[in-house]
């Protein structure tokens, strides 16, 4: 029997990139294997129910700024911060189910590896049924959830506070 190789891979979260090639160059160079990188420009909120609000510019950027092997290797999808498909507004709920849908489709067209997943709350028994759905329509995705730990006590501390 081999002896199994270990080894842990970094990436380097970034929230606005307005050049990416420029960017994968400097994570690279700080020794950084990957970048999570926003689908979708921050600005551009899409409202599927109330109407298209006027926009200045494309939904992202062009497939075509840095090679298809950086984005199957290099970049990791992060889906838009509004995006909230377990809230109890119905209208946000159905336009983040579509935005959703659209994103995850555009993250199988970049082939990126994986996309990142937030889990906002404890009941998200609509967002597991919106991935399940599209991941058994399309082809396998590797989905990695982002979770946040802390500290119950710390949580309920702070918001007292507030």
């Amino acid at each position: 029997m081999s002896a199994l190789k270990k080894s842990v891979s970094c990436g380097r979260d970034l929230t606005c990139i307005p050049d990416l090639a420029t960017a994968l160059q400097q994570t690279g160079q700080a020794g950084f294997d990957f970048v999570t990188a926003p689908l979708v420009h921050p600005r551009f909120k899409r409202e599927f129910f109330r109407g298209t609000p006027e926009r200045a510019g494309p939904l992202t950027r062009s497939d075509l700024v840095i090679p298809g092997s950086e984005w199957s290797s290099l970049i990791v999808g992060k889906l838009s911060p509004w995006i909230h498909l377990d809230s109890p507004d119905q209208t946000l709920r159905k336009n983040s189910e579509k935005a959703f849908s659209e994103e995850l489709c555009l993250a199988l067209h970049l082939n990126v590896p994986a996309i990142l997943l937030p889990l906002r709350s404890a009941s998200c028994v609509n967002q597991a049924r919106c991935l399940q759905q599209l991941l058994l329509s399309q082809h396998n995705h590797m989905v990695w959830p982002l979770l946040w730990l802390a500290c119950l006590a710390y949580i309920t501390l702070a918001r007292s506070r507030c």
